[in-house]
């Protein structure tokens, strides 16, 4: 018997019958959680608003840049052009260049940033992009004379900030000319 006042325990409870209860309640709990669980984090990754220590998931950023080279960073600074620093892994490694950029863009698949906010993005370091990539097409870039006008294309690694490259053009954009006769 149980002294007056003082909560008696119930005889199923001190059998086990309220801890199976309070079990079953738990189990219903995980397997009716998990999913919703599933299903939000899936679509915060679809919607592209987790950004955590993976920061190159997603499908490869392509950039494709066209601009100026120009000599110094002074110099493309002073076209007023939106400025992308080069630098170059490998031989030549102390060899910086700087692209004076009339058009950044992403392509091939669904890219959730645009070339502007690749670019954006990088702005913080020196140099932005650390180019790389097969040695005469990495070669033909670099050796170019300031003042060329030049379309590059390439694959862009966020987190190392290197730049693959597959592609150098020498252009005659027309707004590129204009440029570079005044």
């Amino acid at each position: 018997m149980s002294a007056p006042g003082y909560h008696a325990a119930d005889e199923a409870a001190t059998r086990g019958g309220c801890a199976r209860r309070s079990r079953a309640y738990a189990g219903r709990m995980r397997r009716g959680l998990l999913p919703l669980l599933v299903l939000g984090l899936a679509t915060a990754a679809a919607a592209g608003s987790l950004s955590g220590p993976l920061p190159n998931a997603g499908p490869p950023l392509l950039l494709r840049l066209e601009g100026v080279l120009e000599p110094s960073a002074e110099a493309a600074r002073s076209t007023r052009l939106p400025v992308a620093s080069l630098g170059f892994l490998g031989e030549g490694s102390d060899l910086r260049r700087w692209l004076g950029v009339t058009k950044a863009r992403t392509f091939g698949g669904d890219q959730a940033l645009d070339g502007k906010a690749v670019l954006a993005l990088l702005a913080p370091f020196t140099p932005n992009l650390l180019v790389t990539g097969p040695r005469a097409i990495v070669a033909e870039l670099r050796d170019l004379p300031p003042g060329t006008a030049v379309r590059i294309e390439g694959l862009v690694s966020r987190g190392a900030r290197t730049y693959y490259l597959r592609r150098v053009e020498v252009t005659g954009d027309a707004q590129c000319e204009r440029y570079i006769a005044s």
